[in-house]
């Protein structure tokens, strides 16, 4: 019945051979049983991987099940087990696909399979990347080389995807553009199709680089990985959309892109994607003031992503917790591990990551009055190489600016504010919003109150709330250093804001520069 195809009712067949051999079993036909194990660990394989993207938990039972059939030593377990592991990770176990990954490689290598073998470690490699583990970068570079001293095929396509994917989360934009054209060019050159991923981080390195012709390339690289069935590959595309988003459209149009693809992964099973998104998601409800919202899902969010191994994105919730409880006047440090985000972050390689955690912790510790380590924090971030370019970065500059002057050191505030090219909206705000505190800090309240002003209005447009109520309230202190009764309206504007956050440290700056405020203009 199934003639030419197989590849489709391979589930259909996969059913039937496993129950015929487990009739076979309970029945005592050892001889039988014997004959039915290769064609039914075949197409429960086939059924797997026509089901990866698709369909994980669909995708996982069908693998468990040929992996049974493959015990340690059989021939054909290294290759289930890189099958497996892949359906493994998009359910959210990344330990338990590391664990099968490196068996598989260790088996391949032993066979002196090397293509397979390299095939595997760039899987590998990837999931690494999303546990935090610094091997990644290494893995794939050896994945690389493995591959060239071969004849192309594949296997190579797939490596320089990765290779690309890595440099542009390194920062390395111009890097990544490079690694993915080769891509695209090896596979047309071998007739294969058109790699989804390799288009999606050159769009991502083009837009990292101001050019938003890059958001073409992401949309592109989508559309062919969903029309194409390449579930997960679709459902990062997605992340890193909302991720450019947040800087050309700002965190509405951001969570928008967010939601659709934590949509898109659940309905397909992949935890893994699903969580990033959703912390990514988080993120974005902290700019548009949903404060209740973001701790009321943040502490149980960041418990399944520990349960998935995936330890980057549960520092950075945990630590942006501690932010947000801190603005709202709470001391929750005692119980957070802040030292180990920061040290995660660090080795992670990932650009994005450690501006994130290094920025998130810095704020949180001197919001807590440990401004000194505070300090060391945002010094050793500016020295990050290329965190300028990362997309994280702008989100957190004003508050970076904020604090290393509030902590006295103005020199710092100018060199965190100093190389970073507005490429995109988000980074033209921050800077504006940044030279309005150093301006502020240098006592040209003139300037400052113009930029303040400037700032205010820049994010009101854009969407990010509490940077407009930190605007607002720098407007009002410099207003009220030039004796401008306007400082009353800017003001009230800005308490109003940090009332709707629960901000009560700022709501009582803001009323002791109301009063002071009435006082000039009675």
């Amino acid at each position: 019945m199934a003639g030419d195809r197989v590849e489709d009712l391979a589930e259909v067949l996969a059913y039937h051979y496993t129950q015929a051999l487990d009739l076979a079993r309970a029945t005592g036909q050892t001889s039988q049983s014997a004959e039915l194990e290769a064609p039914a660990r075949r197409f429960l394989l086939l059924a797997g991987e026509r089901a990866l993207g698709l369909d994980t938990t669909v995708a996982l039972a069908n693998l468990d099940r040929a992996l049974v059939l493959a015990p340690a030593g059989h021939p054909e377990r290294p290759e289930i087990l890189a099958r497996w592991a892949e359906a493994a990770r998009q359910g959210g176990r990344h330990a338990e696909a590391t664990v099968a990954l490196e068996e598989a490689i260790a088996a391949f290598m032993e066979e002196g399979d090397t293509v397979d073998a390299a095939e595997a470690m760039t899987t590998l490699s990837n999931v690494l990347w999303f546990t935090g583990d610094p091997r990644s970068r290494e893995l794939a570079g050896q994945a690389v080389a493995m591959l060239e001293s071969k004849p192309p095929g594949p296997g190579l396509v797939a490596a320089y995807a990765e290779k690309s994917r890595l440099e542009a989360l390194a920062g390395e934009a111009r890097e990544a553009i490079v690694s993915a054209e080769r891509t695209l060019a090896l596979a047309s050159s071998l007739g294969l199709e058109q790699s989804a991923k390799a288009l999606g981080y050159r769009g991502l390195a083009r837009c990292d680089l101001g050019d938003a012709g890059g958001l073409e390339d992401i949309r592109m690289a989508l559309a062919l990985a969903i029309d194409r069935g390449q579930g997960r590959e679709a459902a990062v595309i997605y992340n890193n959309l909302s991720v450019e988003l947040q800087g050309m459209e700002g965190p509405a149009a951001s969570l928008a892109a967010q939601q659709e693809g934590i949509e898109f992964a659940e309905r397909r099973g992949m935890d893994e994607m699903a969580l990033t998104m959703s912390a990514g998601a988080l993120g974005s409800r902290i700019e548009l003031g949903a404060w209740d919202e973001f701790l009321e899902a943040a502490g149980q969010l960041a418990e399944r992503l520990a349960r998935a191994g995936l330890v980057l994105y549960v520092a950075d919730i945990r630590a942006k917790q501690a932010g947000v409880l801190l603005m709202r006047g709470q001391q929750p440090l005692d119980v957070l591990p802040l030292e180990d985000f920061v040290e995660a972050a660090r080795v992670s390689g990932s650009v994005d990551q450690v501006a994130h955690i290094f920025s998130t912790v810095a704020l949180a510790r001197f919001a807590a009055g440990q401004g000194e380590r505070a300090l060391e924090l945002m010094a050793e971030l500016e020295q990050r190489p290329h965190v300028r370019g990362s997309a994280s970065y702008p989100a957190f500059l004003p508050g970076l600016v904020r604090t290393a002057v509030a902590a006295g050191d103005l020199a710092l505030g100018n060199r965190l504010a100093s190389g970073l090219e507005p490429l995109d909206l988000y980074q033209e705000h921050a800077l504006v919003a940044s030279q309005a505190i150093l301006a502020e800090a240098r006592g040209d309240m003139d300037e400052a109150a113009r930029l303040y002003s400037e700032a205010a209005e820049r994010w009101g447009q854009f969407g990010v709330v509490p940077e407009q109520a930190f605007a607002l309230l720098g407007l009002g202190r410099c207003l009220l250093a030039l004796g401008d009764p306007a400082a009353g309206e800017a003001l009230s504007q800005a308490r109003g804001i940090f009332a709707t956050l629960g901000a009560v440290p700022c709501i009582a700056e803001a009323d002791d520069l109301l009063e002071r405020a009435t006082a000039l203009s009675s």
